[in-house]
């Protein structure tokens, strides 16, 4: 295969790159011969907003990818996004007529997919294929040469309003260049940060762009260089909020090597070097860290839960390594969140081989970690479904129960996360509750979910209701031996610094007013006697013995035969116990 030359030009809000590049002779192997940036970036959610100004950016940008490459750049690729980008399901259909499949008939019923942007204010970048049905049999992947009456090809269509490419094209020609064609960014970003195994699989990748929010902190994403910078603007951020204890998956701090996990270590143990180095004298430490088995194609069918003995080895790799992290930089935890440990279905899945294999795990983990000197506890983060469709560790009551029957009760304990609960048709307070009556509190990931959403939003808390009802079943229990973790994120338009500050301003007051509330709640006593009184019978007489456990079933039958009929069990009053709620929050009457 002959080398060709490629220039692709990206034009975005605080920058505009222009890209020369040699593509070889293997599939996606690619060298940049030069690149050139303009610091102008002069659009606004992808709209044009001053074609003078763009001009003369990508102007500057080729004087100096020209100079670098020592290539002479005629025309380009242009990437473009923002939020007018439009992306739909779309279907054709055409007739076969009890013939087999053609190229042309694809052809025609992929033309007829592209009906939705067909509208003259629609510019279609990118038509997806999805699957082709045959005379109605859907999933099939390439109908070229089968037998049909109709072929129905399913696509997802990309497009971008007209006017807006229009005006960013006139920008690339008023600069002296052609147009060879016209991309999506977030597609590209896609391609270019996800292997073919991962995006077959199914996968998400999110694109904010510095016109939402930056957070390279003037360095290159994925690099050392950026885990060094996040590191250095976590401690600066938690400093000025008086935070003392940080979380982190492996993964969250440093990039992954794709191809030697051995060198993933390696950089683990660089960058927690210059962790304990930045935080040293600040009384900053770690709460407790976790190694992400989830993310990585490899973990698609579960880590400790997998089908491959392999992968499990990787698992336990990566659990070795973050507990002696841990042990390093003095945390008070460490969590197993399993969120591929389950199955989409039961036709394909060994549960009991499965769950005895993330108990032999936890064994491993918990049999390793003392042996190194991990003094702290070990946590199970529960969640019900996302992405896997059931997992193991469903909710409190099912991970409890899990550890009891593998005789791990004693060494973990849980960390509940509030969204979680909400995903799992429960409160925040019943997850903290089911914990507390068996002696399994551990740490909590406070943060709130969308009520109207199915699927995990991680708002940071403001709730205050629901804060001092947690606070409440924490203090009863006698508190956390774990401590309490934001695991959130700001919504998307909150984009700035100052929504950051506030969000975890916000979080930390909920919480905060939430507990004095909660010990106003306790302090008041209305709660506690009312439920003392409702469960009196069982304080004197045949209740008394059914309370110990000496009553046996004849005796609770001989007292029954006496009564005749029971009285009636009272009211439960819960109108009144949510007034008192209200009174202690709000000051109202009750």
């Amino acid at each position: 295969m002959k080398e060709i030359l490629k220039v692709a030009l990206d034009v975005g809000s605080s920058r505009t790159r222009l890209t020369v590049a040699k593509i070889g002779n293997q599939d996606s192997a690619f060298e940049i011969l030069g690149c050139g940036v303009s610091n102008a970036g002069t659009l606004k959610a992808g709209i044009v907003t001053n074609i003078p100004a763009i001009t003369t950016a990508i102007d500057q940008a080729r004087e100096v990818a020209e100079q670098e490459s020592e290539f002479k750049i005629n025309s380009m690729v242009l990437s473009i996004g923002g939020e007018h980008i439009l992306g739909v399901n779309s279907d054709g259909r055409t007739p076969v007529r009890n013939r087999r499949v053609s190229e042309s008939d694809i052809s025609r019923a992929m033309l007829r997919a592209r009906h939705p942007a067909r509208r003259e204010a629609l510019h279609t970048l990118h038509v997806l294929k999805q699957q082709f049905l045959v005379d109605g049999r859907p999933d099939i992947v390439d109908p070229r040469g089968m037998v049909a009456d109709e072929l129905e090809a399913r696509a997802h269509i990309i497009s971008a309003r007209r006017s807006l490419v229009t005006n960013l094209c006139q920008c690339v020609r008023n600069a002296g260049m052609e147009i060879e064609g016209v991309i999506y960014a977030g597609l590209a970003s896609g391609y270019a940060a996800s292997s073919p195994e991962e995006r077959d699989l199914g996968i998400c990748t999110v694109d904010l762009g510095a016109g939402t929010a930056d957070k390279t902190f003037g360095a290159q994403a994925g690099t050392m260089s950026h885990a060094k910078a996040k590191v250095d603007a976590g401690i600066e951020f938690m400093q000025k909020l008086g935070i003392k204890y940080y979380c982190f998956h492996d993964a969250d701090i440093v990039p992954e090597d794709p191809t030697d996990i051995n060198e993933t270590n390696r950089r683990l143990d660089e960058l927690t070097d210059y962790l304990l180095e930045k935080t040293k004298g600040t009384g900053i430490r770690c709460l407790w860290a976790t190694a992400n088995m989830f993310s990585n194609a490899r973990f698609m069918n579960g880590a400790g839960s997998s089908n491959s003995a392999d992968v499990f080895c990787f698992a336990a790799a990566q659990a070795k390594k973050g507990i002696e992290l841990a042990v390093k930089l003095g945390a008070r935890g460490y969590v197993f969140w399993g969120g591929r440990e389950g199955y989409e279905t039961l036709l394909n899945t060994d549960m009991a081989l499965e769950q005895d294999n993330v108990a032999q795990l936890f064994r491993m983990s918990r049999d390793y970690g003392r042996s190194i000197g991990f003094k702290g506890d070990f946590y199970i983060e529960p969640k019900p479904k996302e992405p896997m469709k059931h997992q193991y560790d469903f909710d409190a009551a099912t991970a409890i129960g899990f550890l009891q029957k593998h005789g791990l009760d004693g060494d973990f304990k849980m960390n509940i996360e509030a969204n979680h609960a909400t995903l799992a048709g429960h409160t925040f307070q019943h997850e903290l509750r089911v914990c507390a009556v068996n002696g399994m509190m551990g740490s909590v990931d406070a943060n709130q979910g969308d009520m109207l959403l199915g699927w995990d939003t991680d708002q940071f808390p403001s709730n205050v209701y629901d804060t001092t009802l947690a606070m409440y079943e924490i203090l009863k229990a006698g508190g956390l031996r774990g401590g309490l973790n934001f695991d959130a994120k700001n919504r998307r338009p909150s984009n700035t610094p100052e929504d950051m500050f506030t969000a975890f301003i916000i979080g930390m007051d909920s919480f905060a007013l939430g507990l004095i509330k909660a010990a106003a709640l306790i302090e008041d006593g209305r709660i506690d006697a009312f439920v003392k009184e409702r469960y009196a019978s069982y304080e004197t007489g045949i209740g008394a013995k059914i309370k110990s456990g000496t009553a046996t079933l004849e005796e609770c039958a001989a007292h029954a035969a006496a009564l005749k009929a029971p009285a009636d069990p009272g009211s439960g009053g819960q109108e009144y116990l949510e007034g008192v709620v209200n009174n202690i929050l709000f000051g109202t009457a009750c």
